[in-house]
């Protein structure tokens, strides 16, 4: 639904751009590659680690190297810290532009 989005944004937003660089590959791209990633990610890890025992799953806990297990825990921590760092720097600029625009917009008192 994100690329949907972003892609209609684009093409309402700035047409002459869309019409120039937009070629229909690069959607299909962008609906497949969050999928890939998901897969590689998150199930590929969950199917090759997981057992369930006495009837209790346990996800990610059994490893055939240690090495593995600190690769995959590295990339988890990195791709989540990521993604939350990416928000708390939306936020700061939100703050920053917002402050502009009260100055620049604002009455100015003499």
């Amino acid at each position: 639904m994100v690329v949907i989005t972003l892609d209609r944004f684009w093409k309402i937003v700035h047409p002459i751009h869309h019409r120039k660089y937009y070629r229909p590959w690069m959607l299909t791209v962008g609906l497949i590659l969050p999928w890939l990633n998901g897969v590689a990610v998150d199930l590929l890890p969950a199917l090759g680690t997981s057992r369930i025992i006495n009837g209790r799953c346990y996800p990610l806990m059994f490893w055939p190297i240690v090495f593995m297990r600190k690769v995959c825990s590295f990339n988890f921590i990195a791709i989540r810290l990521d993604t939350h760092l990416l928000s708390i720097e939306d936020k700061k600029e939100e703050k920053t532009l917002r402050g502009t625009y009260k100055a620049a917009f604002s009455p100015k008192r003499g």
